[in-house]
Formats: C-alpha cells, sequence, structure tokens
C-alpha cells in the first residue's frame, strides 16, 4: 500500500499480489472542518481492509 500525503487528500494506491502494478484504492478527504482524529480512523479503516505487508508514506517536496 502507497499513500501519497498531502493537507487536503491522502490518496492511496493498492499493489497487486506480486509487487508489479498498483492501482487506485481511493482517497481520504481532509475536509478543514473535520475534526483531526478522524483521518486516522479512516486510514486504519482502509488499512484493515486491504491487509497490506507493506505501507509506504510519499511526502510531496514540489508540485513540479
Amino acid at each position: 500500500m502507497a499513500l501519497d500525503y498531502g493537507r487536503r487528500r491522502i490518496g492511496i494506491a493498492i499493489s497487486d499480489p506480486t509487487h508489479t502494478i498498483a492501482t487506485p484504492g481511493g482517497v481520504v478527504e481532509q475536509p478543514r472542518s473535520a475534526k483531526p482524529e478522524n483521518v486516522p480512523r479512516r486510514l486504519l479503516d482502509v488499512i484493515r481492509e486491504t491487509d497490506p505487508s507493506t505501507i509506504l508514506v510519499g511526502i510531496p517536496f514540489s508540485m513540479d
């Protein structure tokens, strides 16, 4: 599983069992009005559903 962290949303990608191809796994929205503790709960739900062996978190340093 790969997480593409952003201020407003976190993109999720799930790889196939051979770790060759990743497919979109959805987006966790982070609305400004939402409670901060809701985001980890939603991510934990996705992690429990997919049961990944590894989680990779990408942090964008530049939009270029």
